[in-house]
C-alpha cells in the first residue's frame, strides 16, 4: 500500500488476492524498474505502466505531469 500525500503523482494499484484497485496520490518517484510501459498524452502527461525489479512484477499505473515549456 502507498502512502497518501498532498503533493505528488497519481498512481493506482491493484492486488489480485483482495481483488480490488487503489487510486491515491503519492509523493516521489516511482520505483525504479524494467520491461515497463510509458506513453505521454497531448496534455503533457506521462503514464507509465507496469515492469519488474528483480524478478518482483508492478501491476501499477502512475500519471505524471510533465512540465514543458
Amino acid at each position: 500500500m502507498r502512502k497518501r500525500g498532498k503533493a505528488g503523482n497519481f498512481a493506482a494499484t491493484s492486488d489480485p488476492a483482495m481483488g480490488e484497485t487503489k487510486f491515491g496520490m503519492v509523493s516521489g518517484r516511482p520505483t525504479a524498474r524494467d520491461g515497463h510501459s510509458a506513453n505521454v498524452d497531448q496534455y503533457n502527461y506521462m503514464y507509465i505502466f507496469g515492469g519488474d525489479r528483480h524478478q518482483m512484477p508492478f501491476n501499477d499505473l502512475y500519471m505524471i505531469r510533465l512540465n514543458v515549456e
